[in-house]
């Protein structure tokens, strides 16, 4: 990593980073090649040699690690009345994993789970947070979640240390919330162009404030592995204080799936250090910039990180290239899996009459669904203005929490190729496998899967 103020050792943890703004010049951008922090690498089996393979069979073959969705659940209220859904699961070390999916995912996807699993057999606690709508929060919420919604996640962490302030707080984000999970390391709030859109009042409006439409399902029965859901309905806890209260999740039985491994592998490249700021000097969430906020394509609200480290998970740190990348060649059966997804979310807020009908059929791309709703609903003038405000590229100098950026060099949905010339501060550790495709990392040698083991080693 030639060029870097302080190149990470091999495994070490990286350093911490003054809080002074990010760089004024490039001078620290000069190519570098990917610095491995865990061994060793993800080789691929041969019926899964390329980046598409990877992908695909790593989100296809089957995980034991038991569903998140049946796991106690509370609900964290945001600024603007909408609600996020929270699934807890308690530990009993110091560190509070909070874990983020990525576009159209939700608590139940397959590396949310195993990541879970990961976590809760290092002793951690764990919080799996459903986005605007996702998973078992669909019809908390009147607007969509996207890749720059910065003051979601600072709400659910500044929770955590209002609940838990001895608890050290990582966070983690697949895909398109490692974006997002990187925008929180730097301190980044993005602001869009435009005064956010009135939510129109829903056509039939629940007694909890959920639309009846976008009400989930009931739940399935508890999963024997995971601590039955409460009697009681869920918490509902306000982001913007601390003194609301949380009643936490019961601790699991020794059955459990989750239960702690009694031999963990030493070292973590996300371990605390002193010379971190102390939490109590987070800023309360009603000190976060609002989303309506007004300001020029160039300028963000600079905020204290409210956590003590960060993973991102092949993050897509230009939306735009993500985007165009996702148009192309076989990519398009991602793109039109996460527009089906998508789109059915959309029509059913349309159908509540909570945003006018988008004109967004089958086969529209990410793009112009981000042009024609996402965008427009969330305050920015254009899927471009979008992309171009919520992307975490410009930002990485900035990160002042240790940071561990994981990803790979084949894979078909991301281009890692940014990350290897981008100006990085010195608490941030790139690391880039060869190969491991969009978040498969399968591996010729036991154990199958890769991130698992990696995940379990920058944890610890």
């Amino acid at each position: 990593m030639s060029g870097e103020p302080s190149t990470p050792r091999r495994g070490a943890a990286p350093e911490p980073t003054p809080t002074d703004p990010a760089p004024t010049s490039n001078a620290s951008a000069s190519s570098r090649a990917p610095v491995p922090t865990f061994g060793p690498p993800c080789e691929p089996p041969w019926w899964a040699s390329n980046g598409q393979l990877q992908t695909l069979a790593g989100h296809l073959l089957p995980s034991d690690a038991p569903p998140l969705s049946r796991a106690p659940r509370f609900e964290v209220e945001l600024a603007d009345g909408d609600r996020l859904a929270v699934h807890a699961l308690e530990g009993t070390s110091d560190t509070r994993v909070v874990l983020v999916h990525g576009l159209s995912g939700d608590v139940d996807s397959d590396y949310m789970r195993r990541t879970a699993l990961v976590a809760q057999r290092l002793g951690h606690h764990v919080w799996a947070v459903n986005l605007r709508n996702a998973g078992s929060g669909r019809g908390l919420s009147r607007r969509p979640y996207h890749s720059g919604c910065v003051a979601d996640l600072r709400a659910v962490l500044e929770l955590s240390h209002a609940q838990s302030p001895h608890l050290r707080r990582v966070l983690v984000g697949f895909s398109l919330s490692g974006n997002l999970a990187l925008l929180v390391a730097a301190g980044v709030t993005p602001q869009p162009s435009r005064q956010l859109p009135p939510v129109r009042e829903p056509s039939s409006p629940h007694s909890n404030s959920r639309v009846d439409s976008l009400a989930p399902a009931a739940p399935h029965a508890p999963d024997s592995r995971i601590a039955s859901l409460p009697a009681e309905p869920p918490s509902t806890l306000s982001s913007g204080s601390a003194s609301s209260p949380l009643h936490p999740a019961p601790a699991l039985g020794s059955a459990s799936a989750f239960a702690p491994a009694s031999a963990l592998p030493p070292g973590s490249s996300l371990a605390p250090t002193p010379a971190l700021a102390p939490t109590s000097a987070l800023t309360p969430a009603s000190a976060v910039a609002p989303a309506s906020a007004v300001a020029p394509a160039s300028a963000v609200a600079p905020a204290p990180v409210p956590c003590e480290a960060v993973l991102a998970i092949n993050p897509p740190v230009d939306l735009a290239s993500a985007a165009d990348r996702t148009h192309r060649g076989f990519n398009r059966l991602y793109e039109l899996r996460f527009v089906a997804r998508l789109r059915r979310d959309i029509t059913l807020l349309a159908r509540s009459g909570l945003h006018p009908t988008a004109p967004i059929g089958p086969f529209t791309t990410l793009r112009d669904l981000d042009d024609r709703f996402t965008a427009p609903v969330s305050g920015f003038a254009s899927a471009a203005e979008y992309y171009e405000r919520c992307s975490s590229l410009p930002h990485l100098a900035r990160i002042r929490v240790p940071t561990v950026i994981l990803t790979s060099l084949d894979d078909p949905l991301v281009d890692a190729t940014p990350l290897l010339t981008a100006p990085l501060s010195p608490s941030t550790q790139l690391h880039a496998e060869p190969h491991g495709g969009h978040m498969g990392y399968l591996s010729r040698r036991a154990p199958l899967r890769w991130l698992d083991t990696a995940l379990r080693h920058y944890l610890a």
